[in-house]
């Protein structure tokens, strides 16, 4: 059970039932969806990036930057994190509007890409993105919410690809550390 409401500090109820208390949560997982007390779906981005953290911290053990694995092999490897990241974002899609929850998504893709380019820490987040041939979670993601709100029309994927592209490329414009069109 989970009470929805503004109300500060966040109200906690209890319902009697027969012998048993059920007593609310602040966050309840149904049907496959975290749903917060708040409606602010703050808890889905906290479980999907902890699922990604340790998915991310499984691979870079895996893939040191001293080792001679591919940089090809190594996106493949990353695509992990990526697909942990996108879970179910068509429903927690909104959350990213708070910038505290879009900068932790981007820091977990970030360790990843600098693991696929060999990169070190002082490289920034948009430049590894651009290295590592990997879109920034804020576009993948947007990309996902437009596939499902198109579901009906045809060829969406490559129209969602083409958005995606276009996005990216403003990002990287209008970013303080990148420049140029992207290849």
């Amino acid at each position: 059970m989970v009470l929805i409401t503004n109300l500060i500090p966040p109200q906690i109820g209890t319902i009697a039932v027969g012998p048993c208390d059920i007593v609310s949560k602040r966050a309840i997982k149904y049907l496959g969806v975290i749903i917060d007390d708040r409606l602010s779906f703050t808890s889905p981005v906290d479980f999907v990036s902890k699922r990604a953290t340790m998915a991310t911290a499984a691979l870079i053990r895996m893939m040191s930057n001293s080792s001679a694995t591919r940089s090809s092999k190594r996106r493949k490897l990353s695509s992990v994190t990526t697909s942990i990241l996108r879970y179910e974002a068509a429903d927690w899609w909104q959350a990213l509007g708070r910038q505290c929850n879009l900068q932790r998504l981007s820091s977990i893709q970030r360790l990843m890409n600098l693991r696929v380019i060999n990169g070190y820490r002082t490289i920034s987040s948009e430049n590894a993105c651009v290295l590592s041939g990997v879109m920034p979670i804020s576009v993948l993601l947007g990309e996902e919410v437009f596939c499902n709100d198109n579901k009906d029309t045809p060829d969406v994927q490559d129209l969602a690809n083409e958005n995606s592209m276009s996005n990216w490329q403003q990002l990287w414009n209008s970013s303080a550390r990148g420049y140029g069109p992207i290849v």
